[in-house]
């Protein structure tokens, strides 16, 4: 019998720098992928296409911002699109600490 799966893996041995890279993102993974189902059941649980739906999950930063923006785009679109830019905008006072902490 032909083991196929450490064969895939052996074929796929990641370099030095690549693997470090797996193994540093590896824990943000464990909290990812769970809001990411649930952003996915409530984009379905919406009357919003689902395009739109994906479309936020690529180019809204905050997860709150995603919820708060399926729960208001039905209403009123423009008070959504103002809200999740508001939430997000959070981030840019994050990232000076953050740039500061990772120059460190």
């Amino acid at each position: 019998m032909v083991d196929l799966w450490s064969n895939a893996l052996v074929a796929v041995d990641l370099p030095s720098p690549y693997r470090a890279g797996v193994r540093a993102i590896a824990p943000l993974i464990v909290a990812a992928f769970p809001f990411g189902l649930v952003y996915g059941v409530a984009v379905t649980q919406t009357e919003i296409d689902p395009w739109l739906g994906a479309a936020a999950s690529g180019l809204v930063l905050a997860g709150a911002a995603q919820l708060s923006l399926l729960e208001l785009i039905d209403s009123a679109w423009p008070i959504a699109v103002g809200t999740a830019i508001v939430i997000n905008l959070r981030f840019m006072l994050y990232s000076p600490n953050a740039g500061a902490s990772a120059a460190e």
